[in-house]
Order: structure tokens, then sequence, then C-alpha cells
């Protein structure tokens, strides 16, 4: 939330305690008044001088603190201040001490390793600095009362402080070597979109009653990809997330047709989507995926231990999913940006690390939230500044309505198996799959299918993802240059570079055989008739042919496709 205006969150504060603040500023004769210290203090809060004294006078743990504090923009609740500072190591953990209603008076609890400080004492000394300030009264304090040292619900730096403060440093692991690439190929997964289109046209697509793909059409898809896979005995769509991800991005970008009453996809006879283009198409991929719901990276936490059910794992993801993606889409961003200051190169890695670190301290709630499970705590009466996460977990109670039960008494865990590896499958699955990406590895690795191996250290941003995460230059995808050919034995041959929508026309009255360096068509009577049933006729079909080829058709074929188009005509007639 975007905290009130200082003189409002002074106004909440008890007015002794203010005048300690003052104090601590240098103020020798205080004034009488709580107005008048107020007046006073915004007269002094945003003082440069001030501030670098203060700053001076912090404890290492505070000046960490007030570094974490600084890289979250706006407020933060005061519970998860003390989560970030627990997690970092900055302070110690305190006993657990439920109570009910608001005592200012009640004994601090016993810390559980006293050479760091406590959270309550690191509050109380940034708070006595002036270089924080806190508001709002907790649930459980009577309306007149006042906050103090121990802080209200929300913490933050106020901004005649946040100016004339040093930038928070950024922490950085040594970049890891990496000694194997792979890398990200926009291009295969485009074509790959048209051959799951082009599969379907030939025949549609079956789907279960569970909504996966009917394992012979599977099979079917799995074999024609650039990035072919083997389908197992005993297995179903969903266990290989490329093709999952492909056909379910390609229903959702209208590629695919879903008809309900049959459970079939099918497909139409010349989508938009594959007339644009290639860099659009990228870029229409790379949104629908972004803001989307049908895909959903948390399945990726559940573990190899336990199966999802098949309602879940085609239903949509909670709306907390698509937010959190784009969170790590930004945080990506930020962080290329700055490797690629460092490295002087517009090729960059990014550590894993680096990603994960900054998302921890500076917005640890991006996936998680912590609030849900603050809530149900303070309903039975445990005070923010206690330890009652073992109690109310949020990998239990929170906001997507997952649960996570096996982290419910460890946080550390909890983050490791859930929001670290969310990020992982946001960078290996969507980011990567789209050709946005390229994956660094610090040893050679075994690639066994289209799922990233373990062990990824660091990524970087390819031509198309700079273009869409960073704003830059839009990469130049050509697509002339290839060739159309037509034999005499009625085999036409697309060699490459070429347009994914001259393939699809192709598909329109031509038979396709294979998508391998040259894709290759057989054009027949069969598929000429199917062509004409749509309203093409022999002469459209050569007179396109000729022109993409650049010459006439063999004469055996142009003769061949006269007589289909007679022949087509006698039946129409009758």
């Amino acid at each position: 939330m975007t905290p009130p205006l200082l003189a409002s969150a002074l106004d909440e504060f008890n007015s002794n305690d203010l005048g300690y603040v003052l104090s601590g500023a240098g103020v020798v004769n205080l004034p009488k008044t709580k107005q008048a210290k107020i007046e006073l203090w915004l007269e002094l809060v945003g003082d440069p001088d001030r501030i670098r004294r203060a700053l001076a006078k912090l404890t290492p743990p505070s000046r960490r603190a007030l570094e974490l504090l600084q890289g979250i923009d706006a407020d933060v609740r005061t519970e998860r201040f003390r989560s970030l500072l627990l997690r970092t190591g900055v302070v110690t953990a305190e006993e657990m001490s439920p109570y009910g209603g608001y005592s200012s008076s009640r004994k601090a609890p016993a810390k559980i390793d006293p050479s760091k400080p406590s959270f309550s004492e690191t509050l109380e000394e940034l708070l006595r600095s002036g270089l924080i300030w806190t508001h709002t009264l907790s649930e459980h304090m009577p309306s007149n009362a006042r906050l103090s040292f121990d802080g209200g619900r929300f913490v933050y730096i106020p901004r005649e402080v946040a100016q004339h403060l040093p930038p928070a440093p950024i922490k950085h692991h040594p970049l890891p070597a990496v000694t194997q690439t792979l890398e990200g190929s926009a291009r295969t997964c485009q074509r790959d979109l048209y051959l799951v289109w082009s599969a379907s046209r030939e025949t549609p697509l079956q789907l279960t009653n569970a909504g996966l793909l009917r394992v012979s059409d599977l099979k079917r898809i799995a074999g024609q990809l650039l990035m072919a896979e083997d389908i197992a005995k005993g297995t179903k769509e969903s266990d290989y997330r490329r093709i999952f991800f492909l056909r379910r991005l390609a229903t959702e970008l209208n590629v695919l047709d879903f008809n309900a009453p049959a459970n079939l996809l099918e497909a139409p006879a010349s989508p938009n989507f594959i007339s644009q283009a290639p860099p659009q198409r990228v870029r229409l991929s790379f949104q629908c995926w972004r803001d989307g719901d049908w895909w959903n990276e948390l399945l990726a936490t559940m573990g190899s231990s336990t199966t999802p059910s098949n309602a879940l794992l085609v239903a949509p993801a909670p709306a907390g999913v698509a937010s959190a993606r784009r969170v790590v889409l930004e945080t990506l961003a930020r962080l290329a940006q700055q490797a690629e200051r460092e490295q002087r190169t517009p090729a960059a890695w990014v550590a894993v690390d680096d990603i994960n670190d900054y998302l921890r301290e500076r917005n640890d709630e991006f996936l998680v939230d912590r609030a849900t499970a603050e809530q149900r705590a303070r309903g039975y009466g445990y005070r923010y500044s206690y330890s009652y996460s073992s109690l109310y977990s949020p990998y239990e109670y929170n906001s997507l309505g997952w649960n996570w039960a096996g982290y419910q008494n460890n946080e550390e865990a909890g983050w490791n198996g859930v929001e670290r590896v969310f990020l992982r499958t946001v960078l290996t699955e969507g980011l990567y799959w789209l050709g946005l990406v390229d994956l660094g590895y610090p040893a050679p690795v075994t690639v066994e299918s289209s799922a990233a191996p373990p062990d990824l250290v660091a990524v970087r941003l390819t031509d198309m993802g700079r273009w869409l995460l960073l704003d830059g230059p839009q990469p130049e995808v050509p697509e002339e240059g290839g060739r159309v050919v037509v034999q005499p034995n009625f085999r036409i041959f697309a060699f490459d570079p070429i347009s994914d929508a001259v393939l699809a026309r192709l598909d329109g009255f031509a038979s396709r055989q294979n998508a391998e360096r040259a894709i290759e068509y057989e054009l027949s009577r069969d598929s000429v008739y199917g062509a004409q049933q749509t309203g093409q006729s022999g002469a459209q079909i050569r007179a396109w042919l000729e022109q993409v080829t650049g010459a006439p058709l063999p004469q055996n074929v142009a003769r061949s496709m006269e007589e289909w188009q007679a022949a087509f005509e006698r039946i129409t007639v009758r």
C-alpha cells in the first residue's frame, strides 16, 4: 500500500518516544507539545547532514536491514520485514510468545542466537534513527493507543529520507563458468507451432475426457516436430511438457479451434496468426504466455513424488501465477541490463542465484503471500513481533489456495522448493521454449528430451529476448532466400529460409510428408480435391506454385492438374 503522509504517521506515534527521536537527532530543547514536536521533526527529517550522521551511528545489522528495506518500493508489512531479516541472517529468531491484546510493558522474548540482535532491537534502532518510520495500529490495539518503537503494522522509508540515502548494493554471486549452452530458438518454436497446426489439419486432434491428447495423436505430433520426442508406453501428454505447452499455446492463439461437442482440436483453414511476420508471431506468443492462465508453473513445485490430477493439469492457474511470472521477467530484465553494463556485452549471462536472491530480498511475496497466514495468526492473538510462522505457514495458508504442507516448519526449504522452483520453471519452460533465453550449464549435460536438464546456473537473453524484455532492436528474420521446387514425381520441396505462411498455403492443396531440412509435400488428386472443395481452383493453385517457384510446373504435373480440375467440374455439375 502507499504510506500515509509523514505528518499523519507521526500523529499516530507516542509523543514521548517522538521526543527521543528528536533528541537522537541532536535537539536539546524539546518542544512541549506533540504538535510542535511533529512540526520540528518534519523540518529535520530530510536534512542531508542529519541523515549522514544517523547512518554513521547505525550498527552493521541495522545498516543491512535499512539496505534491504530500500529494495522495497513502497511500505512493507512489519511481519514481512521481520521475516526478510530472519531469512537473510540479519537478526536472530525470538521465542514465540502468544498473548491477548496490546501491552506496552510486556517482557522481551529470549533470543535464539545471543550474538545477533533481535528484530525488536533492530526495529527500535532504526525508528530511533529516524531513517524509517511506521504506521497503522495493530488490529488488537485499542483505538486510543499510540505507536512506539515496537512499530505498527507497516514500516517504510519516508521519501524525505529516501532521496538522500546512498543506493543499496545489489548482491551478486561470482558469475558461474558456463561450459555448455543450450540455445533457445524462436524459429524452432514458431515452426513447431505451424507443424502442430498442419498435423491437426491433416486429421483433427482428439482429446480425452481428461482434456489431454489421445495417445495416438500425441505420438503423431511428437514425431513431426523439429524437436521430436519418443513417446514411452504408459505416458500421457502432460508428461511431455513442451508438446503440452505448444498444443495449449496454439489453442490460445486460435491456431487450433476447440470443437467442444466432439472434443476435437481442429485446424482453421488459414489462421491469422500464421500469416503474421515472424517477429510479431514471437511477440504474440510471448504475450499469450506471459499474461495467460492456461499454463501453470506451480505444477513443477509438486515434486516427483506427487502426481497431479488430470483436472489440475488442465485447470486455469491461480490468478497470482501470471503476476508472479511477470515479476520474474521484470527481475531478469533488470539484472540483464546491469550484467550487460558490467560485462560490456549484449550477450551477458545472468546467474540464476542472482535472480533468486534479488527476488528473495526485494520481493519475497512475488508468488506466495504471507498476509494470509499472518491474518490467520492474528485471529488467534499472536502479535507480529513473534515467530508464529511455524504454526501458520504461508506454504499452507496463502492466496493461491495451494498447500505445500511439507514445508510447514521450514521456510528455507519452502523457498527452495516453491519460489526457486517456480523461478527456474519460468526460465526453462516458457522463456526457453519460446526462444527468448539460452540456458547455461557448468558442465556438459545430456539432453534426453525437450525438458531442460537440472543444474542450470545462468541464462542469457537471445536477440528476440532482448527485443521483448529490454526493448532492444527488433531482430531481422529472413523469410526469403529459400526455394520451392516442384518435381515431375509430384513431390514439392520447400527449402529454408521460407515463410510459414508459404508452408501453410502448400498445406492447403498438398500432403506434407516430413519437416526436416527440406519440408516435403506430395501433390495428389485427393489433396487437390480437398483444396477445390474449399474454393481453390486448379488454375489458382498452378499460378501460385509457378509464382513461388519462379518456374513453370513440370509438364506432366500441369497436365494432371488440368485433368483433376476437369474431373472436379464434372462431379460438381452432376
